[in-house]
């Protein structure tokens, strides 16, 4: 299953969910479907629910994990405020390394163990799927 998403267009938000076996590649494909239907100059509201992630991912996966997202966000000349939330210790680490990852104002990151807090930081009660 790798990584999925939900996307309104209306509401410019995201709902991203990786499965257990979700792996470096999944993420950067998804990146390249999402950026087909993101409109430009958009402002995006993304929450991305890393919970039953199992795999680790390197230092340098993360970068350009975080690289090819700021590129996509030029691209689109978009900008976006993204709760990553995860369940593990190690992987709150690796998010948090991500967020960490050659910062940029158009990309707002913040890592969370807990949904109602990932949601409450991003002002939104729930995203609902498009």
């Amino acid at each position: 299953m790798g990584i999925s998403f939900d996307f309104n267009a209306e509401t410019l938000t995201l709902r991203e969910t990786a499965a257990a076996d979700a792996t470096p590649e999944d993420f950067i494909e998804n990146l390249a479907k999402f950026e087909a239907a993101l409109p430009e100059g958009a402002a995006l509201c993304c929450l991305a629910d890393y919970r039953e992630i199992q795999m680790d991912f390197s230092s340098a996966q993360i970068s350009t994990m975080k690289q090819a997202t700021n590129a996509m966000l030029i691209r689109r000349n978009a900008s976006a405020r993204t709760a990553l939330v995860v369940s593990e210790p190690l992987y709150y680490g690796l998010a948090r390394m991500y967020s960490m990852v050659e910062p940029t104002p158009a990309f707002e990151v913040a890592v969370f163990r807990e949904m109602a807090e990932a949601e409450a930081w991003l002002g939104i009660d729930a995203i609902e799927p498009g």
